[in-house]
């Protein structure tokens, strides 16, 4: 639950310094997100390094993307949040909270990370997010006030959850689904980065259930041999 705590108070942190530093926030906001864009890019190409089985890390992303574009994960979540705007636009405080809990709660960086705390105790995942919901938050609430402060509550609670339901997964600790499931994961991270870089638009949301497939092969691999 550490990197969830630190999660959650990095939001807090934020979004104080965001009401304090409205300007300098909002002038090298490109400083920002190209920083931690190349930081995210890296880590996600380095945590591929003790992958099992490029095969199933392959079939898992590709069986994984069909099945998110064609249920259009990416395309629901988006019309989630636009749906939330469009409904509490007019009452700032409320938009801040909705605009953040989005950001902070929805994405595969919380529940890549979450699980990965859960089941490994690796927070890595959880403190970069932490950096970066932490300029997030600066820069929303410098745009909407303390309704900002507010989703640090979802953060702790989605989070939290996830990570301690994680946690009871002691099966996938073992090696032949963590290392392969690390990988995917990690995958999803590099793609976060490149889309963060503007270098290539992809849809992330849409590989989420690659995660699920990746335990499922890692599975059916292991009662065959």
């Amino acid at each position: 639950m550490l990197g969830v705590y630190v999660n959650t108070l990095a939001v807090l942190a934020g979004a104080f310094a965001g009401l304090v530093f409205i300007k300098p926030l909002q002038t090298y906001r490109h400083v920002i997100t190209e920083s931690v864009g190349v930081l995210v890019l890296a880590l996600g190409i380095y945590g591929i390094k003790d992958m099992n089985s490029p095969a199933i890390v392959l079939i898992s992303l590709l069986v994984g993307g069909l099945i998110g574009a064609v249920m259009d994960i990416e395309g629901h979540l988006g019309r989630l949040t636009q749906s939330l705007q469009q409904r509490f636009q007019g009452q700032q405080i409320t938009e801040g909270f909705v605009y953040a809990t989005t950001l902070f709660v929805v994405g595969p960086m919380t529940i890549i990370g979450s699980i990965n705390a859960g089941l490994m105790k690796d927070y890595s995942i959880l403190f970069l997010k932490s950096v970066m919901d932490g300029f997030s938050a600066a820069a929303l609430s410098a745009a909407y006030g303390i309704g900002v402060f507010l989703s640090a509550l979802a953060v702790l609670i989605v989070q939290g959850a996830i990570a301690l339901f994680s946690a009871q997964l002691s099966f996938l600790q073992l090696p032949m689904y963590v290392n392969d499931f690390s990988a995917v994961g990690n995958l999803l991270i590099a793609m976060i980065g490149l889309r963060m870089l503007g270098i290539k638009e992809i849809k992330v949301g849409n590989y989420l259930p690659a995660l699920l497939i990746q335990i499922f092969l890692a599975w059916l691999v292991g009662a065959l041999v």
